[in-house]
């Protein structure tokens, strides 16, 4: 299984989850130099998905079942070494960096079998803060200038695209007639 591409701020590197690489069935992190073609492996224990850059190109969040829940890790790169960002909830999923560096959007549940929201994470003092209100709010992707994170919103039969302030005070569905909305994506700034 290959999954969960992000591209490194520079372009330069490639970060997936590859699983079935040795006789494991579980999901390990991979970054791919994409000119000389080098996998190299930077997991070895538990699931590994969803890798997102920090800015600066130096740490990749992820999620992992390490600890025995979903929960959200980070990777410095250059040491090697991964500690954990989240602590509150029983599970966090699908990590993605603020333009910023000092919050992570993240999925999260709070409660066994309650509803999974979008939520930020700040990484110095690892405190999450939910800023959307719905049954099932998935996939989100901040801004270019950091002020609102789209996102897929299920509370009802199909996907709508809908969108939440970084802080959570403006809320705005964005209903379309046909279709559903899965995995939205803002472009970078454009010159």
């Amino acid at each position: 299984m290959n999954s969960a591409p992000a591209w490194s701020p520079d372009g330069k590197y490639i970060a997936m989850a590859l699983s079935g690489t040795d006789s494991s069935d579980q999901s390990d992190l991979y970054v791919m130099n994409l000119k000389t073609r080098e996998l190299k492996r930077y997991t070895t224990y538990g699931n590994n998905t969803s890798p997102s850059w920090s800015p600066d190109g130096k740490t990749i969040a992820f999620n992992s079942n390490r600890g025995g829940t979903p929960q959200i890790y980070a990777l410095n790169l250059t040491s090697k070494q991964i500690y954990r960002l989240s602590y509150s909830g029983v599970a966090n999923y699908a990590p993605v960096y603020t333009p910023n560096g000092q919050n992570l959007v993240i999925m999260s549940q709070q409660i066994s079998g309650g509803p999974i929201r979008l939520a930020t994470l700040n990484i110095a003092s690892n405190t999450i803060n939910i800023i959307t209100t719905g049954v099932l709010d998935k996939s989100p992707s901040v801004a270019p200038n950091g002020d609102m994170v789209v996102y897929a919103n299920y509370d009802a039969s199909k996907g709508i695209l809908a969108e939440t302030s970084l802080d959570g005070t403006v809320q705005i569905n964005l209903p379309a007639i046909a279709g559903t909305v899965q995995s939205p994506a803002w472009s970078p700034f454009l010159n």
